[in-house]
C-alpha cells in the first residue's frame, strides 16, 4: 500500500505538465522514510517484489529532487533542501553510506547559500558527522559535529547528542581525556533536561566505559551501577539498557579479579539478552564474557559451554569476523584447560584461518592461536606433520615478522619442523623447505657454514622430490650466494650454474636466467683472481 500511495502522488500530485510539486515529493520522499526506518527498528526484510518496487520508487524520486537543483533560487529552496537530507535519511537505512553524504553535501550547500535557518543547518552537519561515524571516518566526524555545534542553534537534546557522539569518535581514536570531557557534557544534559531518562542511562554507561578504558574501575563501577539502577527506577522491567550496565559492570568486576560478582553481573545481562533480542550480537558477548569469568575461575566445563554457544552465534551471526576468531580461540584454549584432545584443535584451526585471513600470518594475535594449535596437535599426536607445518609457519612468522622478529626463536621452530616433518615422512617438500628456511635464518644470524650445509640438503631433497623446478633453483642460487659469502669461489660457480641451467631449462632463457648468470660470472672471476694471488 504505501508505494502504491507514493506513486500515486507521483503520478496524479502535479503543477503542471512535466513539472512535480517540491511540496509533495518532499512528503513522499518522509514516507519512505519513516517506511524504512520503521522495518529496519523491527529487523524486517523486504521481499524481492516489495524491493525491487521500493528501488524504483526512490530512484523516481531522487531524480526529480535532482532535476530541481536548476530551481534552488526559486522560494522552495526549503523543501528542496529538506528532500535531500531526507534521501540521505533514507540511503542511511539502505546502507548506501557514500551516497547519503553527498545528499547531504547538497543540502548544506543549499542552506549555507540562503542561510535564514541556522538550526536547519546545525542538523544537516549533525546528520553528516552521524554518517561518518557510521562510516569509521572519525576525524571528519568530529569536525562536522564540532561545526554544528559552533552555530549554537541546536536544541539540549541535539546538543547531547552532538557531544555524546564526540566522545564516540574520540573514544574509537583512544583520546579518552576528550572523550570523557564530551560524554560528561552529554551526562550533565540529559540530568538537566531529561531527568531519569533512558538517554542519561545511556550516557552514564558511555562515561563508565571510557573510565573503565582509563583502568578507573571504581569510577567505572560507579557509574555503571547508576545507569543499571537509573533503569530499574524508570522501567522497572528488563530493557537492553539494563543489560548493557549489567555486561560492563561484569567486565569492571573481571578486571579487578572479582569473579563472583563478575559472573553475577554477566548473568543477569545474559539472561535479559536472551529473553529480549535472542540470537543477536550483543547475546554472543555475553556468552563470551561469561566464559571468560568462568576460565579464570577454572571452571572449564562451563567455560566450555559458552565459549562453544559464543563462537557458533558469532559465526552465524558474522561470519568469518575477528569476534568470532576470539570466540573460537578461547573455546580451544578452554577445551584444553578442560583436557579434551580432540576438540582444540578443531577450534585453533577455526581461529586459525579467520586471523590469518584477515590480519596476515605475522599478526600478534594469530601467532598466539598458531602456537595454541601446535600445542593442541602435539597434544594429539606426538609429532607428525601437522605439528611440523605449525614450527615451519611459526619459524618463516618469527624469521620475517616487521614487528617480532626473533632469529633464535625461528631457527628453533625451523630445526624442530626439519626434526618432525623427517621423522614422519621422510624426504618431502615441507622437509626441504624447512631446510631451505634453515639455511635463510643461518645466512641472516652470519652463520655461512651452517647456512651452506642447510641450502646444500634443501637443494639435493628438492632435486629428487621436484626435479628442474623453481624452488630448486632457488635452493641452488641461495647456496651459491652462501659459498661466495664464505669464499668458497668454485662451488659458488657450481651452484650458480646449476641455477641458471635449471631456470633456463623452465624458462626458455631469461626471466631471472641473465641475473644468475652474472652472479656465476662474478664468483668465476673472484675464483680466477683468488688463483692468481695463491701463484704469485
Amino acid at each position: 500500500m504505501l508505494f502504491r500511495s507514493v506513486k500515486m502522488e507521483l503520478l496524479n500530485e502535479t503543477q503542471r505538465e512535466g513539472i512535480y510539486n517540491i511540496t509533495n515529493v518532499r512528503e513522499a520522499l518522509e514516507q519512505l522514510a519513516n517506511y524504512l526506518h520503521m522495518r529496519r527498528r523491527l529487523n524486517e526484510t523486504a521481499n524481492a517484489d516489495q524491493t525491487d518496487d521500493f528501488k524504483a520508487t526512490f530512484e523516481k524520486l531522487k531524480s526529480i529532487v535532482q532535476s530541481e537543483l536548476v530551481n534552488v533560487e526559486n522560494e522552495d529552496h526549503d523543501d528542496l533542501a529538506t528532500c535531500f537530507t531526507t534521501l540521505a535519511n533514507c540511503q542511511v537505512s539502505m546502507r548506501n553510506l557514500a551516497e547519503a553524504l553527498s545528499s547531504l553535501q547538497q543540502a548544506i550547500a543549499i542552506r549555507e547559500k540562503h542561510f535564514d535557518d541556522q538550526a536547519k543547518l546545525a542538523l544537516c552537519l549533525l546528520y553528516k558527522g552521524n554518517v561518518h561515524l557510521e562510516m569509521e571516518n572519525y576525524n571528519e566526524a568530529i569536525k562536522a559535529h564540532q561545526c554544528a555545534l559552533n552555530l549554537g542553534s541546536l536544541d539540549h537534546q541535539d546538543t547531547a547528542t552532538i557531544h555524546c557522539h564526540l566522545g564516540m569518535s574520540y573514544y574509537a581514536l583512544s583520546d579518552f581525556i576528550k572523550s570523557l570531557n564530551e560524554h560528561q557534557r552529554a551526562l550533565e544534559l540529559r540530568k538537566k533536561h531529561l531527568g531519569n531518562h533512558v538517554l542519561t542511562a545511556t550516557s552514564l554507561n558511555q562515561v563508565g566505559d571510557v573510565y573503565f578504558r582509563m583502568e578507573k574501575y571504581d569510577a567505572a563501577k560507579e557509574k555503571f551501577q547508576s545507569a543499571s539502577d537509573l533503569m530499574t527506577v524508570i522501567y522497572k522491567r528488563e530493557h537492553v539498557v539494563t543489560a548493557n550496565a549489567l555486561s560492563n559492570l561484569g567486565n569492571v568486576y573481571l578486571a579487578m579479579e572479582k569473579y563472583k560478582e563478575a559472573y553475577d553481573s554477566c548473568k543477569q545481562a545474559l539472561n535479559i539478552r536472551l529473553k529480549l533480542l535472542g540470537e543477536h550480537e550483543d547475546t554472543a558477548t555475553s556468552f563470551h564474557s561469561l566464559g571468560s569469568i568462568c576460565f579464570k575461575m577454572n571452571d572449564s566445563r562451563k567455560a566450555v559451554w559458552c565459549f562453544q554457544k559464543a563462537s557458533e552465534l558469532r559465526q552465524k551471526l558474522l561470519g568469518d569476523h575477528l569476534d568470532t576468531a576470539l570466540s573460537y580461540h578461547c573455546l580451544g584454549e578452554a577445551q584444553m584447560l578442560k583436557g579434551d584432545t580432540i576438540g582444540p584443535a578443531a577450534s585453533l584451526q577455526a581461529a586459525f584461518r579467520i586471523r590469518g585471513n584477515t590480519l596476515g600470518l605475522w599478526n600478534v594475535d594469530t601467532v598466539k592461536t598458531l602456537e595454541l594449535l601446535r600445542r593442541a596437535i602435539e597434544a594429539v599426536v606426538h609429532g607428525g606433520i601437522g605439528v611440523a607445518l605449525c614450527d615451519y609457519i611459526l619459524a618463516d612468522i618469527h624469521f620475517r615478522s616487521e614487528y617480532h622478529t626473533n632469529l633464535v626463536l625461528a631457527l628453533k621452530f625451523c630445526k624442530e619442523a626439519v626434526h618432525t616433518s623427517m621423522e614422519s615422512l621422510g624426504e618431502n617438500v615441507l622437509t626441504a623447505d624447512s631446510l631451505h628456511l634453515e639455511g635463510q635464518i643461518h645466512k641472516k644470524m652470519n652463520d655461512n657454514q651452517s647456512a651452506i650445509e642447510a641450502f646444500r640438503k634443501a637443494s639435493r631433497m628438492k632435486s629428487n622430490l621436484l626435479g628442474d623446478h623453481e624452488n630448486t633453483a632457488d635452493s641452488f642460487y641461495c647456496l651459491g650466494e652462501s659459498h661466495l659469502d664464505q669464499g668458497e669461489y668454485e662451488a659458488a660457480v657450481r651452484a650458480f650454474q646449476e641455477a641458471a641451467r635449471i631456470r633456463s631449462n623452465i624458462r626458455g632463457g631469461g626471466g631471472g636466467v641473465e641475473l644468475v648468470e652474472s652472479y656465476r660470472l662474478a664468483a668465476f672471476t673472484r675464483s680466477e683472481e683468488h688463483t692468481s694471488e695463491l701463484q704469485s
